[in-house]
């Protein structure tokens, strides 16, 4: 019986595995799962590489959570519990990265390995669920990537992410696996990591503006694509109830927010700090998508209009810190 076939009241009772589920996306999409009385459990081994904490679902009612890495475990039995399975592992720390490529490969690449291993031995076809980026493209000259643009990457972390990304088709195609591949743009939520090194643009924006009292932008009028995580997780809640078939590959269609716009509405809420315009640096300007044009059909087709204003998305962030001038 297809996903489109079952009833309301059947879909309901979906068991959904969420692999990272206690990171900073995972835990976003399993606490929206729960409060839709999805049966949920989550796999997360807690790396704080990852951003992992289980403060982040300890709360939620009916809490299935087991603390493992799925790379040392027999993860089919969970797989064939499961009818979806949303695969939120995944590291995305780039300076790190060059320096740890093991673990870069084994947290962006092995691990899809051995769930697509595992999935084409099964008879029941599940559904995967794969994050996956549209930051770390070779983009400097493209100006339209689509779902269908190909993946090719030379940072240290979009590497091994396009590589898992065509294993993924490959497995898909050869296997009929169905298959959903998710493609974000830099990432943020409520809870800013800014203590933490490496933790994303937003955050290393609003912590330069505290701790220096300016932030660097590096070319004037660059801009970035944002998705903001709560609407992420709404997007998966919608796309599990349709009919899977195949591979899927969808951008997220976030926001394109010139930095500098986003960095001046930050500094009126927070009442102090200013702007530092510096030359881009080529390791940047590789993989720059300040004039690319970012279209899905796959999304509109999935989603409805699910974007949090921009002014309240900042509100929600910022009132989760203390921010004054010192």
């Amino acid at each position: 019986m297809t996903m489109r076939l079952q009833n309301k009241k059947k879909r309901q009772k979906n068991k959904i595995l969420v692999l990272g589920g206690a990171g900073l996306i995972g835990s976003e999409i399993s606490s929206i799962l729960i409060k839709k009385n999805y049966e949920v459990i989550i796999i997360d081994n807690l790396d704080p590489l990852c951003f992992g904490s289980y403060n982040r679902i300890k709360k939620l009612k009916k809490i299935k959570f087991f603390k493992k890495d799925i790379l040392k475990i027999n993860i089919k039995k969970y797989l064939i519990w499961s009818d979806i399975i949303i695969n939120c592992i995944g590291w995305t720390r780039h300076n790190l990265a060059r320096n740890n490529r093991s673990f870069n490969k084994k947290a962006n690449f092995k691990t899809v390995d051995v769930i697509l291993e595992n999935l084409k031995t099964l008879k029941n076809k599940k559904i995967l669920i794969h994050f996956s980026t549209l930051s770390q493209f070779n983009n400097c000259k493209m100006r339209l990537i689509n779902d269908k643009t190909s993946f090719n990457s030379s940072d240290a972390i979009g590497l091994i992410k396009s590589n898992a990304e065509k294993l993924i088709i490959k497995m898909s195609r050869r296997y009929k696996l169905n298959t959903v591949c998710i493609r974000l743009g830099n990432c943020f939520s409520d809870e800013l990591q800014i203590k933490k090194y490496d933790p994303g643009l937003l955050a290393t924006l609003v912590h330069d503006l505290i701790i220096k009292k300016e932030a660097t932008v590096y070319g004037k009028m660059r801009k970035r694509n944002f998705a903001y995580i709560p609407d992420v997780a709404k997007f998966v809640e919608l796309l599990i109830k349709k009919d899977i078939k195949g591979y899927v590959p969808v951008n997220f269609i976030g926001r394109m927010i010139t930095i500098e716009n986003l960095l001046k509405k930050i500094i009126k809420k927070i009442n102090f700090g200013k702007i530092k315009f510096k030359k881009m640096p080529m390791r940047i300007k590789k993989i720059d998508s300040s004039y690319t044009k970012i279209e899905s059909k796959n999304f509109y087709k999935y989603s409805k209009k699910i974007q949090t204003p921009i002014d309240k998305c900042l509100t929600n962030v910022l009132k989760k810190l203390t921010i004054k001038e010192t």
